[in-house]
């Protein structure tokens, strides 16, 4: 039996460097492991290939060695360096790697490691001898050669086109001689047209060549031309500035004076009129103050009068003339834009009203419907939210409604039969029904709560009247000091202002939802409920049923129409019956006013009627 892996030696050196790398280690365990597997295959009868590469351990423990003496040679260089004493040659640490101080000093041992590696060479390949007849052993013979087994297909054949087109009549006359020779001519002719062709194009390049050459040499010719010249000129003024430039010195010097006097100008000219005459009073005889344009005549009045403008009474004069000819001017302005204003309310006296009516209409409408665009969104709202209450308390109402008649389960049959809940949604009031019912509902009790809103609107006129006089009041009593004796008289308790009437039937508080408290007895929403279901019990027998808005004129149209009715039905010849049945209500209904004032009553006396004014007498005699 083989051992399990190659004998390991260990480094001589007693660095920190001593025994294998990592990598040396995981190769040996590869290796043993190699020959671990082919003991096994060969216990089992198995048959095993393959051939694994050797680690060689006395070379890898020689590199090893090498690499420590070096490390260690590099570290005494460090450690005992003197800058006096450096040596010319200094070794690298390639050198020392590769042993170069140390070559003599291991001179004598390198015999001993030769014989060593010698040795150890020949161990490997003894293992490696031992391990090849293991695996001979274990491989069986190999068989013998034998054609493989056909796999059923037909080999390709190479294509016949070519072969076919060659063995055809046209092919093959191709090549008779005089089918040979006209080729030949035509391929001929065919080479010389390209000669011609290519010869005429090389000449045609050549002469453009030519062209573009002559082109650059012209160019070239005018450019030194234009060098020579300018190099002339050069050399020219060059001569020139040799001598000494008369009129050009005493044209900078008119120049620089000129400059000098516009500045001078310039600057006298910022200056107030006061200081420049005393300023050109000072310096008359300067040069550039005769010179300047600011002595002419015209200044030198334009100064006198500067001088004299500047004393008090001329200067009130003058300020009181120019206020006089402002308010003049203002004046003339003034009549000019009234003219015009006349003018244009003239011309606009009849279309102008018109126009601004129209655009007052137009104002109104776009007020109007942005009102009505607000206000709709807030009264959808409210309908969709009674709706939801509605359709909950229906649902209520019909559940205890419909379970009164449900059979007991003794009694029911063996059919199938509809669960509460399809009959509730049987029975239930249809969306659009409910939704066209509220809206006409709504509409007619915002029109009937239009005099309650009065009466709120006069009560909190009211309110507002009776809280400003407590506040009054109340200052007074605290300038006083009299406070507490302000709020001790019952007189002086504070009063909440009057609610506003609502159109819409009381809600519940929302504590009850958000907290489920339980419904008590004084709650304002019970009394909402039984509204909502007033309203749905007028639904449910009219779904026209709502509350209808008396509208202007309502009353005599139908007295109108009733009369036309009448005048119909007497030129009508009836019946004895229908006669009986016109005459049955004859002294019922509606009586008008005049025949009731005759009876002694009045709608002015009623309750919730009108009082007649004052200055009017009474229509009737009042009770005693």
């Amino acid at each position: 039996m083989a051992s399990p892996g190659p004998a390991l030696r260990k480094s001589k050196s007693d660095s920190a460097l001593h025994g294998l790398s990592p990598k040396a280690s995981s190769a040996n365990v590869r290796a043993g492991g190699t020959i671990f597997g082919l003991t096994r295959a060969h216990r089992s009868g198995a048959v095993v290939s393959g051939r694994t590469d050797f680690v060689d351990q006395g070379k890898l423990v020689k590199d090893i060695d090498k690499l420590t003496t070096a490390l260690g040679e590099v570290k005494n260089l460090f450690e005992g360096f003197d800058p006096r004493r450096s040596p010319k040659n200094k070794p690298t640490f390639s050198d020392l790697l590769a042993g170069g101080k140390a070559q003599k000093e291991g001179a004598e041992g390198e015999a001993d490691d030769g014989d060593e590696a010698l040795r150890e060479a020949q161990e490997r390949l003894a293992e490696r001898l031992q391990a090849y007849k293991y695996t001979r052993r274990i491989e069986p013979e190999l068989p013998p050669l034998a054609p493989l087994p056909s796999s059923g297909l037909e080999a390709r054949k190479p294509s016949q086109t070519l072969v076919v087109r060659n063995t055809t009549p046209e092919a093959i006359r191709i090549w008779l001689p005089a089918n040979r020779k006209e080729r030949i001519a035509a391929f001929a002719e065919e080479r010389s047209y390209r000669r011609r062709l290519y010869q005429s194009q090389r000449e045609r390049m050549v002469e453009e060549a030519a062209d573009a050459l002559k082109e650059e040499l012209v160019r070239k010719e005018q450019q030194a031309k234009q060098a020579v010249e300018g190099r002339k000129l050069q050399a020219k003024l060059k001569s020139e500035s040799r001598d000494f430039p008369a009129a050009k010195w005493f044209t900078l010097i008119w120049a620089a004076g000129f400059l000098r006097q516009i500045q001078q100008d310039e600057k006298q000219r910022k200056v107030p009129v006061l200081e420049r005459v005393e300023y050109l009073k000072q310096n008359a005889d300067n040069l550039l103050v005769k010179r300047s344009k600011l002595t002419a005549p015209q200044m030198k009045e334009a100064m006198r009068m500067e001088t004299v403008v500047q004393s008090p009474a001329v200067s009130r004069l003058f300020t009181s003339y120019v206020a006089s000819m402002k308010m003049k001017r203002n004046i003339m302005k003034a009549k000019a834009n009234a003219k015009k204003v006349y003018q244009a309310l003239r011309s606009w006296q009849v279309a102008g009203r018109v126009i601004f009516a129209l655009k007052n209409v137009a104002f109104q409408a776009r007020k109007l419907q942005r009102f009505w665009r607000a206000c709709a969104a807030r009264l959808r709202e409210q309908r969709d939210r009674l709706a939801q209450r509605w359709e909950k308390l229906e649902r209520h109402e019909l559940s205890q409604e419909l379970s009164k008649w449900e059979r007991p389960a003794g009694q029911r049959n063996s059919n199938a039969c509809l669960t509460l809940e399809d009959k509730i949604s049987i029975e239930l009031t249809p969306k659009a029904v409910r939704l066209t019912f509220l809206e006409n509902e709504l509409r007619a009790r915002r029109y009937f709560l239009l005099p309650a809103i009065a009466n709120w609107e006069q009560e909190c006129l009211k309110w507002n009247a009776e809280y400003a006089a407590r506040l009054e009041t109340k200052r007074a009593y605290q300038a006083l000091g009299q406070e507490e004796g302000f709020m001790e008289k019952p007189e002086h308790a504070f009063s909440f202002p009057p609610s506003r009437p609502m159109h819409l039937p009381p809600a519940h508080p929302l504590g009850e939802a958000a907290r489920g408290a339980i419904c008590s007895l004084g709650c304002p929403g019970r009394r909402g409920d039984e509204e909502i279901l007033e309203m749905w019990r007028r639904c449910r027998q009219d779904p026209t049923g709502w509350k209808k808005v008396p509208r202007t004129g309502a009353k005599d149209f139908i007295m109108k129409k009733t009369k036309t009715d009448r005048s119909q039905a007497e030129e009508k010849i009836l019946s004895l019956d229908e006669l009986l049945e016109n005459d049955k209500d004859k002294d019922f209904g509606d009586a008008p006013d005049a025949e009731a004032r005759i009876y002694g009553v009045d709608d002015s006396l009623m309750p919730g009627g009108q009082p007649p004014s004052e200055n009017e007498p009474c229509p009737v005699s009042l009770p005693c």
